[in-house]
């Protein structure tokens, strides 16, 4: 039997009325580069890697993400899932999106773009139109801690979200020990972030909500 992990990388969060406001300081003060990061899954060992490239065009913050996961039995790959996004944000909101998932060998699209106030999404789970403030599921920069709507980048579906549990915490990261504001998303599973000071997130961890810890992000690189 293959190892179930495609879900994890699918629908994760929001309330698709009354979202908080949407501050503009996230554009302003992110911060850009390539930032890499290793996928440890608890029964399989590292299973691929994350990958976030954030860059400015003008006004705008472009996010570009790619997600290799490959498990393998006797050196066989026996699951794989391989993921691509590009999300345009202005002024705190996303403009534009697009997003390609191969879930060992289930292929599917979602795309977004803003519309005035609102968002226009359409994906496997259909079209959605929803107040501007969506947050895909990828948690690059620190502003997702104020979203109340995570949009799957698997099927553009939208799920209640809560934001719990701020708090900071020292953690030992490559060999140092950095001061971190730590969170949990609360969604169909718990998702929680470390934050370092300059708001890089050094950690992420993807659990169901019985507890069970299933994959953890770990930086590995900023260039």
């Amino acid at each position: 039997m293959k190892p179930r992990l495609g879900w994890l990388l699918g629908p994760t969060a929001a309330v698709l009325i009354g979202f908080g406001a949407v501050t503009e300081a996230m554009c302003a003060e992110v911060r850009t580069g390539v930032f890499t990061y290793t996928i440890h899954n608890e029964r399989f060992g590292e299973v691929g890697v994350y990958t976030n490239v954030v860059r400015r065009e003008g006004e705008s913050i472009i996010v570009e993400n790619r997600t290799e996961i490959a498990v393998k039995f006797v050196f066989v790959i026996v699951y794989y899932f391989s993921a691509t996004s590009t999300a345009v944000w202005e002024r705190g909101r996303i403009v534009r999106y697009e997003a390609f998932t191969d879930d060992d060998g289930r292929k599917s699209k979602v795309s977004a773009r803003a519309d005035g106030d609102q968002v226009v999404i359409d994906g496997a789970a259909g079209r959605a139109v929803v107040p501007a403030g969506v947050y895909p599921h990828n948690p690059w920069t620190i502003g997702i801690k104020g979203a109340r709507a995570i949009m799957s980048p698997k099927s553009g579906q939208l799920f209640p979200a809560k934001v719990s549990d701020v708090h900071s915490e020292d953690v030992t990261h490559a060999g140092e020990i950095l001061k971190t504001t730590t969170f949990r998303i609360d969604t169909d599973r718990h998702t929680w972030v470390w934050f370092d000071q300059n708001d890089v997130p050094v950690k992420f961890v993807m659990e169901r909500k019985r507890g069970r810890e299933l994959l953890t992000f770990t930086l590995v690189g900023i260039d």
